[in-house]
């Protein structure tokens, strides 16, 4: 999928020659990862994550209205009865995880946090594209996974948020100096 979209960029014109020979090693890279790696070709890992949402799903239609309350999901599949070779303790998704630990509230409660930090990301990026790309990749990359629940990315992460907030909304410090302008 990198290969072809490095391909279209390329021949429209839209990206630099100068990638050309990076991506492409990057590509063989990855290609020659996944041959080495019995349980990728068998796509393993899909097969898994597509488990975990069902039982994310199943979890949450135990109790659609409340859920199973913060951090209840890991101990709620438990009650699965499946094929399931895996019990995760989390949902490889955060919108499911809220969906099944928060019922419909928690659903809604995520879905409105995505859309805010979208718009965050949305205002930023005339004025810093890179900060703006920052601060969107991790809340999508837990649309299928679970990285949240690793301090070190969440605080990595809010830090970065807070970096979007400054740069939206700079404040005067108490002493009535701009901090950037001190600098």
């Amino acid at each position: 999928m990198g290969l072809a979209v490095l391909a279209v960029l390329v021949a429209s014109g839209g990206g630099s020659r100068r990638w050309l020979v990076p991506g492409l090693v990057g590509g063989v890279a990855a290609v020659g990862i996944v041959f080495l790696r019995p349980e990728l070709l068998r796509l393993q890992p899909l097969v898994d994550r597509w488990d975990n949402w069902w039982a994310a799903l199943w979890v949450w239609w135990q109790q659609p209205v409340a859920g199973t309350g913060l951090g209840g999901f890991g101990t709620a599949v438990h009650g699965l009865e499946s094929h399931l070779a895996n019990r995760p303790s989390h949902a490889h998704s955060l919108l499911l995880e809220w969906l099944a630990e928060g019922g419909l509230t928690g659903l809604v409660v995520a879905v409105a946090l995505l859309f805010w930090i979208v718009r965050v990301a949305w205002r930023l990026h005339p004025k810093n594209p890179a900060l703006a790309a920052a601060v969107i990749v991790v809340p999508l990359h837990n649309l299928v996974d679970f990285s949240f629940f690793n301090w070190g990315v969440v605080m990595s992460w809010a830090v970065v948020l807070g970096w979007c907030l400054a740069e939206l909304e700079p404040r005067q410090a108490a002493c009535g100096l701009d901090w950037r302008t001190t600098v």
